[in-house]
């Protein structure tokens, strides 16, 4: 290995004591070793043509020539030339190019000029390893490498020679880069750890990252996966690149499937493969044929689906090639049978019958195959006629196992096995019932609703109702139960069920248990405007902060959401309302309304604004006519769009939250869009106004109803919640949910004596008091109320749903007498509907200023009760002085009531 490889001469000469020399006859040797290990690029320049530069490694690193031109003027036969302004060669990046462990980097070079810049010979970038002809460093090579984080480097003694051939060498073993120039070592640089990999190309001569273009010729390059010695280093620098043939052969073994094994289906066979230098790939062969492509990469296999092959003897070769083009082939004989595969009775599956019908099917070649041969819990049942069925008769309840063979003549081939269990039907349904919470319990807030159930087999789960339609999913695991938030439904009577579910689709319902929703309005409400005072220049605020409006131009209307609005012309009204502390709303807010646009335009159209722009919600925007909102959150203003501009002439709701953290812009009570910043919202002297603003104008054309503002950011659910209840008294849910009956929608002519009737049994159990008679005024509109809502009360309207929220109303054709409800009547005429006297009743009482469950009510604590049973009367004729002077007390407190 000190000499090159090629013909050389073996001489002996022998000395004796007096100094006599005889040199025997010559012997001729040629030197052939091969490549150096851990040799993964070799390029020794003598093709003397072309663009491709051949490795001679083995590893196949070919080099691809831009500019550098051939020489025969090389170290060692021929040599590339590079003029130092792009020629380059470029070794496309591979796994062996990744020298983590270990590395050598040798070059023969004669540079034409010696330059105070970095000068590639050999350069994988960046930076993660290097060896240059020059540097930055007073002209002198150097070498390097991304050793574990950072960059380790160190320089030769001197600058090269120019014209001159060096040899250049650079090795890192793991612990310490060192530097040889001709053979000798001249610099070293210590630190431990791996050399860093990336997926960039090797190149010669120049880098396609910075350059560094060599000047002159370079020869023999050579780099390894190891450190070599000095010695190694000094035969390298006398011995040119060549390629050594590589005549030995892979070795290669199958390891699945074994000799003689029997195949069915689709299998996998696999090999494993060596090489003195490199397996480049397996192919697999089925009977000399290619079985599938060449497998390039370890582990070597393919799929093989036997099913294409006949039944019998086949031979599988793995033939294993290296770089070299040498093979080696590994045989295996295997034996294919077809596939039996039973498809019914599935695998741990049940029947419920005690005579089924056994499907089956087979796969692959199954010429000479006479029958199947079957054991059921191991007794012997045979299928003469091989038609893919077989019917078991007489199946005793409980598990079983079904074994089946293909048979040719009388030697089984393959199997299949399934286990299976016959059970009876189950018909019986489960038992269910709601245990929690109580049947006529009040609830709010979040409840856990608790279920038991059982069942003959087994219970599947449980699907908890609300009013029938499900609540949440069905729970699959005892105990059952679920939490439910009751602020998603309205206040008022509604009625839980849970149902059961068995493993064989039975299903029963529990009984219904009727529970009470009250959950008190949303906290932080500094302004509520409901728009139904029908006359006047005032709108008056009920969040209790008095923050009434001053309406400037706009006009009342009938058409609101909930009753009355107003309506904007979209030139001058507005309503301003004063400037006031409750209205600061610095750490958080809401802003809700409801707005019908008569006009959609690409202009800001103010539903609410506090100036200037402290907050406020938009109809229309200048961005694509969207709605939108905003607040100077911090120090600058914060907006938030909405993904679509509103739909003229319909009534739509608007909802803008900020949380300290993130504004949200919800459209019919969906979050549309959001925008994030944490701080707090700013404040300013100015008034609030709703549709238009003293300092810009921004005029909004159509009409608004249900304004409110809150200081705190309300959830979802809670904004959903606002948008199904007017502002002002609670809708006054009094009744159940039923099935619907009786009458169909009532007019306002229908119930003209009723609410005569009503008005009277007030003013008679009031005494006649002067503060009652404006209740003799009211006004009473049918409308249709959503959900199952009835009435709804102001202090100047009361609002009745056209049809008992579909159950129906009872018309009492003599309200003057309680004959119908008298004690013992069967067959009442308002079985199953609700009383509207009764309901008209109870909600005078709210125009009076008495809340739901009011201990001053004259009635006995009836027709203020917050549920109403369908087919009842509340309200009598009488009431008892006492009362009569709870209620004046009432008044008192009340004094509103007087004016």
């Amino acid at each position: 290995a000190t000499v090159p490889n090629g013909d050389h001469v073996l001489t002996a000469r022998a000395r004796d004591a007096g100094g006599n020399l005889t040199t025997s006859d010559a012997v001729a040797v040629t030197v052939s070793n091969a490549a150096s290990f851990g040799l993964v690029l070799a390029l020794g320049f003598n093709e003397g043509s072309g663009a491709t530069t051949a490795d001679a490694s083995n590893f196949g690193n070919d080099g691809t020539i831009t500019g550098a031109t051939w020489t025969a003027s090389g170290r060692f036969g021929g040599a590339l030339s590079f003029d130092g302004i792009n020629d380059l060669i470029t070794v496309a990046d591979a796994a062996s190019l990744d020298l983590t462990a270990g590395m050598t980097l040798e070059a023969w070079v004669q540079p034409s000029a010696v330059t105070n810049k970095w000068r590639d010979l050999i350069y994988k970038g960046n930076d993660i390893y290097f060896l240059e002809a020059t540097s930055t460093n007073n002209n002198r090579p150097a070498g390097g490498a991304k050793v574990g984080t950072s960059l380790l480097s160190t320089y030769g003694p001197a600058p090269l020679a120019p014209n001159t051939w060096s040899h250049l060498a650079l090795t890192y073993d793991g612990a310490a880069l060192q530097f040889f120039v001709n053979g000798v070592e001249v610099s070293s640089a210590a630190r431990t750890g791996s050399i860093q990999t990336s997926s960039n190309p090797l190149q010669i001569g120049g880098d396609s990252l910075y350059g560094q273009y060599f000047a002159g010729l370079i020869d023999e390059v050579r780099v390894y996966n190891r450190a070599l010695s000095s010695a190694e280093i000094q035969n390298d620098m006398n011995t040119g690149v060549q390629v050594i043939p590589d005549s030995t052969p892979p070795v290669v073994a199958i390891t699945a499937p074994q000799e003689a094994a029997t195949v069915t289906g689709t299998i996998n066979v696999t090999a494993d493969a060596t090489d003195n230098v490199g397996v480049v790939g397996v192919q697999f062969l089925l009977d000399d044929v290619p079985l599938g492509a060449e497998d390039t990469q370890a582990p070597y296999s393919v799929a093989w689906d036997t099913t294409t092959a006949s039944r019998g003897n086949h031979v599988l070769t793995a033939r294993a090639r290296d770089a070299a083009g040498n093979l080696t082939d590994f045989l295996r004989t295997v034996m294919v049978v077809p596939k039996l595969v039973i498809t019914f009775p599935t695998n741990n599956g049940t029947v419920t019958s005690s005579t089924i019908n056994v499907a089956y099917t087979t796969i692959g070649d199954v010429t000479g195959i006479d029958h199947v041969h079957f054991f059921l819990d191991g007794v012997e049942v045979n299928d003469p006629t091989f038609d893919g069925s077989l019917e078991l008769t007489d199946l005793n309840a409980g598990p079983h196992v079904l074994t089946g063979f293909l048979l040719h003549s009388a030697e089984a081939e393959s199997g299949d096995a399934v286990s299976f269990s016959f059970v009876l039907p189950d018909n019986t349904p489960p038992s269910v019932a709601v245990t929690a919470p109580a049947n006529g319990a009040t609830v709010s807030t979040s409840v856990t609703i608790d279920a038991s159930a059982a069942d003959d087999v087994g219970v599947g789960g449980v699907q908890f109702l609300l009013d029938g339609i499900e609540l949440g999913a069905e729970d699959t695991t005892a105990p059952y139960s679920i939490s439910w938030d009751t602020t998603t439904a309205s206040n008022g009577p509604h009625t839980l069920s849970a149902r059961a579910r068995d493993a064989a689709g039975n299903t029963a319902t529990s009984a219904g248990v009727l529970v009470t929703v009250s959950n008190v309005a949303p906290s932080g409400l500094v302004l509520a405007l409901g728009f139904n005072e029908g006359s006047g220049a005032t709108a008056g605020d009920s969040s209790g902060f008095n923050n009434h409006g001053a309406i400037a131009g706009a006009t009342w209307t009938g058409a609101g959401r909930f009753g009355g609005a107003l309506s904007f012309d979209g030139l001058n009204d507005l309503i301003t309302v004063a400037d006031a502390d409750a209205l600061d709303l610095t750490a958080a807010m809401t802003l809700e309304a409801w707005v019908n646009p008569s006009a959609v335009t690409k202009k800001w159209r103010d539903v609410l604004y506090k100036g200037s722009d402290i907050y406020f919600l938009e109809a229309t925007s200048t961005s694509s006519s969207r709605p939108a909102g905003g607040a100077k959150v911090g120090t600058s203003l914060l907006s938030t769009y909405g993904t679509s501009p509103l739909v003229v002439s319909t009534w739509s709701h608007l909802a803008l939250t900020y949380d300290g953290a993130l504004l949200r812009l919800y459209l019919n009570g969906v979050q549309v869009s959001s925008a994030a910043r944490t701080g707090a919202i700013q404040t300013s002297t100015n008034p609030l106004q709703i549709g238009g603003d003293s300092l810009y104008g921004q005029f909004f054309a159509g009409l608004i109803d249900e304004v409110r503002v809150y200081n705190r950011a309300l959830s979802e659910t809670e904004i959903q919640a606002d948008m199904a209840t007017p502002v002002g008294s609670p809708l006054q849910l009094l009744g159940e949910a039923v099935a619907a009956s009786g009458a169909g929608q009532i007019t306002a002519d229908a119930i003209g004596p009723l609410v005569n009737e009503a008005v009277a049994r007030w003013l008679e159990a009031l005494g006649g008091a002067d503060s009652a008679r404006r209740i003799a005024d009211i006004q009473v509109q049918v409308i249709d109320l959503p959900g199952r809502l009835l009435g709804l009360a102001s202090t100047s309207m009361i609002w009745i749903d056209a049809n008992a929220a579909g159950h129906g109303w009872f018309l009492d054709a003599t309200p003057e007498d309680d004959a119908e409800f008298e004690s013992g009547i069967a067959n009442s005429p308002a079985a199953g509907r609700a009383d509207l006297l009764t309901v008209l009743a109870h909600e005078l009482g709210h125009v009076l200023g008495l809340d739901d469950d009011a201990a001053a009510d004259p009635f006995g604590d009836e027709v203020m009760g917050a549920a109403l049973p369908l087919g009842v009367r509340r309200i009598h004729l009488q009431a008892s002085s006492l009362q009569v002077q709870a209620l004046d007390t009432l008044w008192a407190r009340l004094g509103h009531l007087d004016e």
